[in-house]
């Protein structure tokens, strides 16, 4: 027994008091209702069998909103000549379900007649004109006739050449030769006028009715039927679009959208594409899937977008679409990352014309090359940012966005973008997308989302390997997109793990990550950068990262290491949950420009031995939040108030200190401390700083920006500071006057001429429009113990410093006796310090310190 399912966009009526209302952006089903009260009201729609088949069953599928409107009678009819009609089945059980069901009519085998055409009639009763009943899928359990001897035809074209034939059935052995995967069992649908579809359909060439149709089940759909060869030569995007609009249907007002229907890809077979492939019209519940898992034998089918300006597949204001089993590749597959160097430059990820130096992969802002692009026409973007020769999509505003999308068990590789959420310039609602079990491979940037509607995005235990961001809401379209919801997964070779945040001022939504497995990545990168509105949490829980590599350069993945970035404006506390932090070579670099605290709750934080600060934090007014944390060396095993990790703690930022005996820092100023056995009370207030001039002293490129600071700034500079701005004045529009922000990181010094890398996006694009009173460098002052030096008036050494343990190369030091704030130690003999800076007096004994107002103890202590 076979069953074939009929849409229910086929349901016609003859009612006048009926109205049937079509599948639409609204609603996915048909929906019946009536201006009058009463029984006795039907619609029906034809069964396409052939003759002699034995009907066992129908299945009608449907909803009442009310059980006192129902389908009160299950019908079934021949008609040849049109003044009679033949009942063959009644059913009179009333179908009153207010949830939806499949409700099975048994036939009991009747065989239908070679001279007529069937028709499945349902009786509705009204007993309110405000209920409706909904109509889903009909599907139609039959055995087919008695085998009889029927034509082979080896080819397409040689059935169609064939003529009409005298028998209702033959075998189809190929589309081009025999075996190639377009042959099937058809039939002869004698008074059929369908349009010839190339794939399912085939009018014969000569001419009038009858139509030769695959006997199929359900809307499921092969590639090869249609004429695609897969062999990764031929251009195959003819005949893959052709099979996606053969589920094409039209409303009753002759408007077209796509109805349900799963195009099949075979394995082992790679589907070249010049053009991309476009899902338009309201297309509903339609899937393209390789014919298997992904990582079964036969090798994953492969859809090759064998072009650079725009997407392989266009979803424009789809419902419930699918993709899954199958490799989508595109051209910009970039070398796999080796070396800390090539993380750090962009073009590590993109593919670039060797002659020009320029990008090759559509890089626009509304028009991004992407493996799948939805809802990205919009009549309100300019020519020149819309995606060449599809300009005739491009006829009206975006009203409404595509929703409930699944992307399953994929490998998406070789894309600017890899999913590209609407990049439209309008704010048009498109929820509910879930992206799993895939692998993102060389792509910039994996997932991208473009304005704040598209709210509900999912991401589940996929693999994100070699990019610039694995997520981004700045970039494309509006440049305001929603936060998605991580949950599992793993990640490596990444510059910047999110790009969260939002560059027209608009709030972007919480951003919440868990259970993800980070290595060997660069940066967590940029999140709520830029929102206006205070509502931009992020979390991480039970998440593990690592930053940098110890392995040699032979390893594919990075080697060496930088930090993590946070810069970024935060609405509220990023926490930490449960989660294990570990950073070679060197300390953890904390960075925000925010208003509120870094929290971490039951972590576990390594980081090298050999690190000079275990953690630095910059610009984090809130401070470091620390409960309940374990802190270890990656060699030397765990922290603890001992002769071992006593210079740690001597060396902690004031907002960082151990509790002895504990392993936990508590970050809170005005908060006691143990040190040994000694109680401290610790306050600060003022941050120091080290002018470095007004703000049009400062240049902003491609790379960063460069500084002229004054003369006496260079000796107490270092690579690795980071410059930050102040400004009495706003900003940016709408923004409160006396604001201070991250200008960048020093990473070159030449005379009086400095080089800034890590600039904040925002900073860097929004160059002309920065108004800034003038620039620092500034430091959080340190936790150490009570420090005296000599010190005489013109000389650039300090001598018989009483705790030179209690200080580093590179920390900044001053007194009020007489060195001036912001001083650098540029180098540590003894109990001798060389400082960047002379002395402005003379004095034995002179209080030495990096900050001001440091108290301990409740009497001022350097």
């Amino acid at each position: 027994m076979q069953t074939i399912w009929l849409s229910p966009t086929d349901y016609v009526t003859g009612d006048s008091s009926l109205k049937v209302s079509y599948p639409s952006v609204e609603h996915p089903n048909t929906i019946v209702t009536s201006a009058t009260t009463g029984d006795l009201k039907w619609i029906s729609i034809g069964l396409p069998l052939p003759a002699n088949t034995k009907i066992e069953e129908i299945v009608v599928c449907y909803q009442v909103s009310n059980p006192r409107s129902f389908i009160s009678q299950v019908r079934l009819t021949e008609m040849s000549m049109p003044n009679q009609a033949v009942v063959i089945h009644d059913d009179g059980t009333d179908l009153q379900s207010i949830n939806p069901v499949c409700y099975s009519s048994r036939v009991g085998g009747k065989v239908t007649n070679a001279d007529a055409a069937v028709t499945l009639a349902l009786r509705l009763n009204f007993q309110d004109v405000s209920d409706t009943i909904m109509l889903g899928a009909i599907g139609i359990k039959f055995t087919p006739p008695v085998a009889q001897a029927y034509p082979t035809f080896n080819s397409v074209v040689e059935m169609k050449t064939a003529g009409r034939p005298t028998v209702p059935y033959a075998l189809l052995a190929g589309y081009y030769t025999p075996g190639d995967g377009g042959g099937s069992m058809m039939y002869w649908d004698a008074n059929s006028n369908d349009r010839d579809n190339g794939g399912t359909i085939f009018a014969v060439n000569a001419g009038g009715a009858g139509r030769w149709k695959r006997l199929t089940e359900e809307d499921v759909v092969w590639a090869e039927w249609f004429g695609a060869k897969g062999d990764g030569i031929k251009d195959d995007q003819p005949a893959l679009q052709s099979a996606l609009n053969s589920f094409m249907k039209r409303t009753s007002n002759n408007n077209p959208y796509i109805r349900g229907g799963v195009l099949k890809l075979r394995s082992g077979r790679k589907y070249r594409i010049c053009q991309p492939l476009i899902l338009m019209g309201y297309p509903i519940v339609t899937t393209i899937e390789g014919e298997r898992h992904a990582y079964t034998v036969g090798g994953i089918p492969i859809i090759f977008v064998d072009y650079w300006d725009k997407p392989g597949i266009i979803v424009h204001v789809g419902r419930a679409v699918s993709f899954r089993n199958f490799l989508l590749e595109g051209r910009n597959l970039v070398e796999y990352i080796k070396h800390i160097d090539q993380l750090l430059d962009d073009k590590s990820f993109i593919v670039v014309d060797q002659a020009t130096g320029e990008p090759l992969p559509r890089t626009k802002r509304y028009s991004p090359y992407c493996g799948i692009a939805f809802d990205p026409f919009d009549n309100l973007i300019v020519t020149d940012d819309r995606y060449p020769g599809l300009d005739d999509y491009y006829v009206d505003g975006l009203n409404s966005g595509t929703q409930i999308v699944v992307i399953e068990q994929m490998t998406i590789i070789g894309f600017y973008v890899g999913v590209m959420i609407n990049s439209s310039m309008k704010n048009a609602q498109g929820d509910s997308f879930t992206i799993e079990k895939c692998f993102f491979d060389r792509n910039t940037y994996c997932v991208a989302i473009g304005q704040s509607q598209s709210r509900n995005v999912h991401l589940r235990d996929n693999l994100y390997n070699n990019a610039r961001t694995i997520v981004n809401t700045y970039t494309f379209g509006r440049r305001t997109g929603d936060p998605p919801y991580i949950d599992g997964g793993q990640a490596t070779s990444i510059k910047y793990m999110f790009e969260v945040h939002t560059a027209n001022g608009e709030a972007a939504g919480d951003f919440h990550c868990q259970n993800l497995y980070a290595e060997g990545n660069l940066s967590l990168g940029f999140i709520g950068f830029n929102a206006s509105v205070n509502n931009t949490p992020a979390s991480f829980r039970g998440c593990y990262f690592t930053f940098g590599h110890r392995d040699t350069d032979s390893d594919e993945r990075p080697v060496n290491r930088r930090r993590i970035d946070f810069l970024g404006q935060f609405s509220s506390s990023v926490k930490f949950d449960s989660c294990l932090l570990v950073h070679y070579d060197k300390g953890f670099d904390f960075l925000t420009h925010g208003e509120y605290s870094i929290v971490f709750d039951n972590c576990k934080l390594v980081s090298d031995e050999a690190a000079s600060d275990q953690f630095i934090s910059i610009n984090i007014p809130g401070g470091l939040i620390f409960r309940n944390c374990d802190f270890f060396a990656a060699d030397s095993g765990a922290f603890s108030i001992s002769q071992a990790s006593f210079k740690l703690n001597e060396r902690h930022q004031i907002a960082q200190a151990f509790e002895a005996g504990a392993n936990r820092l508590i970050v809170m100023p005005g908060t006691t401390i143990l040190v040994g056995t000694t109680l401290y009370q610790v306050e600060y207030y003022e941050s120091p700083v080290l002018g470095l001039g007004n703000q049009h002293n400062l240049t902003f490129d491609a790379q960063g920006a460069t500084l002229n600071v004054p003369g006496y700034a260079p000796p107490n500079l270092k690579v690795g500071d980071m410059v930050q701005w102040e400004s009495h004045l706003a900003v940016y529009e709408g923004e409160a006057a006396y604001n201070r922000g991250i200008v960048g990181r020093i990473s070159e010094i030449q005379g009086t001429r400095v080089t800034l890398r890590d600039v904040p996006h925002s900073l860097n694009n929004a160059q002309s429009n920065l108004r800034a009173d003038y620039l620092r460098v500034s430091w959080l002052r340190r936790f150490h113990l009570p420090t005296t030096g000599s010190i005489t008036a013109g000389s650039n050494q300090i001598t018989n410093v009483s705790n030179p343990k209690a200080w580093a190369e590179g920390d900044r030091i001053q007194s009020k006796d007489g060195i001036p704030e912001g001083t650098l130690i540029v180098k540590i003999e003894g109990n001798t310090f060389t400082i960047g800076s002379a002395a402005t007096a003379t004095k034995s004994a002179a209080k030495l310190y990096d900050a001001p107002y440091v108290v301990i103890n409740t009497s001022e202590h350097p």
